[in-house]
């Protein structure tokens, strides 16, 4: 996006070490933890919430998830998300394979001030997360030879062409002029459009494409665990989109102040109309990884004021959604599609209304600053994310499907994909319930 990753004003730099400053470098490898840590809390987020049966089977999932997709990120990943644009559409693969030419003591165009491997470490750890976060959509359905694939192959052709697009120079990057006019583009500061649209779509898909789970009265879960998920996936939020500032400046306090408060405000609201009933664990986490995930996009972009309305707006809207969701044919397990992709969605368009360039020179001004024109192209990102990733997770699923079954046996769903894929288990279950079923 038109964040600190463009590079219109900047030209590749030399060897030449004074390039690096060191208090960025040490923001942005500290930022580069933190959203490594997300990843496990993601996957204790998701477990506590689900069917207990089949913690070990999510847990597994995405965590093998970032071993194969960093191994990826080494080989080609990198080349095919920032190397030299070819024809807009993706990155140049001969340009760093191996990381080759990624330099641990010299900047890259894309990150001027940190060494292009702390770069590349950074930008490796959003490459991992945004296809698990499906794996809360289609939990307890997908065979995980079969996952294993699915994240690998959606890794080639969904994710890295939309980072390239957005984030790479690609065709609806401002830095292009390949679909608009050159300082015109698509702006996403952190992700919502590349991660968490993406993420969204493909989820509605996959879960279409699999079917509704089995009815199961057996629907335990911790939500202490999920809790703890939750707050490492709060805590590494700041590495995620404070980071993406790739400074040590104010830009990167105004990214984390934003974030608080989105996540603050958006957990409150869900609270307040939860507390209609009776007040909810689920909904106060809930809504609050709702509001971190909708200003994800806006996050370097926006003023703390405007963070604050878009994120009541992420609140209400997000909540009623949810519960429309919760209440529908969509067997979307933890709600990935409103979580995720709709409040990714919803932060990337307010991107059009309140960007500021005060905030964020590298930006360009929204509506509210005399340029009602950025909401159009947002909105031509967000369709052109969504065509591409929903039409490429339908054709990966069909795909697998030709040469294996991608779905768990009914069998092996009524027990629970631990004992029966995985071999493993977090509790005691009822044994005569295995012995009958097997």
């Amino acid at each position: 996006g038109r964040n600190l990753y463009s590079s219109v004003q900047f030209k590749m730099l030399g060897n030449n070490s004074s390039c690096v400053n060191p208090g960025d470098t040490s923001w942005v490898t500290s930022a580069s933890i933190l959203v490594l840590g997300m990843i496990p809390g993601l996957a204790l987020f998701e477990a506590g919430f689900l069917r207990r049966k089949n913690m070990v089977s999510t847990i597994t999932q995405v965590i093998s998830a970032i071993f194969a997709l960093s191994i990826l990120w080494f080989l080609f990943g990198f080349s095919f998300t920032f190397g030299d644009t070819v024809g807009g559409f993706i990155g140049n693969p001969t340009n760093h394979p191996f990381l080759i030419d990624i330099a641990w003591d010299d900047c890259v165009k894309h990150a001027p001030n940190i060494p292009g491997v702390t770069f590349a470490l950074f930008m490796l750890m959003f490459a991992v997360i945004t296809p698990v976060l499906q794996t809360g959509a289609f939990a307890g359905r997908f065979k995980f030879k079969a996952y294993l694939l699915y994240v690998i192959l959606w890794e080639i052709t969904v994710y890295y062409p939309l980072a390239h697009w957005i984030w790479g120079q690609g065709w609806l990057s401002p830095e292009s002029g390949i679909f608009f006019e050159m300082g015109v583009g698509v702006l996403d500061f952190a992700g919502g459009i590349v991660i968490h649209v993406s993420a969204g779509i493909s989820s509605i898909v996959s879960v279409l494409v699999l079917g509704k789970r089995l009815p199961d009265i057996y629907a335990e879960s911790d939500l202490a665990i999920a809790t703890v998920g939750a707050a490492f996936l709060w805590t590494g939020w700041f590495g995620f989109n404070a980071g993406s500032s790739l400074t040590s400046s104010g830009l990167t306090s105004v990214a984390i102040v934003n974030t608080q408060l989105a996540s603050a405000v958006s957990g409150f609201i869900w609270l307040l109309f939860s507390m209609r009933k009776k007040p909810s664990l689920v909904y106060l986490i809930n809504g609050s990884i709702a509001g971190l995930a909708g200003i994800t996009p806006a996050s370097g972009f926006v003023t703390p004021q405007s963070a604050f309305i878009i994120a009541i707006f992420l609140g209400v809207s997000s909540y009623f959604l949810f519960e429309i969701i919760e209440h529908s044919a969509l067997d979307d397990a933890l709600c990935v599609t409103v979580v995720h992709g709709y409040t990714g969605l919803a932060g990337a368009l307010s991107i059009g209304f309140a960007s500021s360039t005060k905030v964020n020179p590298n930006g360009i001004d929204g509506w509210i600053n005399g340029n009602a024109g950025l909401v159009l192209v947002q909105l031509m990102g967000i369709f052109f994310a969504l065509m591409w990733a929903g039409l490429w997770t339908f054709l990966i699923l069909k795909f697998l499907s030709l040469f294996m079954d991608i779905r768990v046996s009914p069998s092996t769903e009524k027990l629970g994909l631990d004992i029966d894929e995985h071999g493993e288990r977090v509790c005691d279950f009822v044994r005569d319930e295995y012995e009958h079923i097997n």
